[in-house]
């Protein structure tokens, strides 16, 4: 069985795993033996008793409220529209 996956906890239930970048493997064998070898996580988890921050900006629109078509920035339908 193969299983594609971004997640380290995922391979780790794996009996072997080949870590790819760009196309080409970087590392294969042993998921024990390759995840201990892995530099760093893609995002370091924060610590759990640290804050996150609030979003600052307007408020997101409720879920369905989005008009139909195309979900461009009023700025990129302006541009697309002139070459029209």
């Amino acid at each position: 069985m193969l299983i594609v996956t971004h997640r380290p906890s995922i391979a780790a239930r794996c009996d072997k795993t080949m870590v790819m970048r760009d196309g080409q493997i970087e590392q294969f064998g042993p998921s024990q033996d390759v995840l201990r070898k892995l530099a760093a996580p893609a995002a370091p988890r924060p610590p759990q008793s640290q804050v996150m921050p609030t979003p600052s900006g307007p408020p997101a629109p409720p879920p369905g409220s989005a008009p139909a078509g195309a979900r461009f920035i009023p700025s990129v339908v302006a541009k697309m529209s002139e070459k029209e």
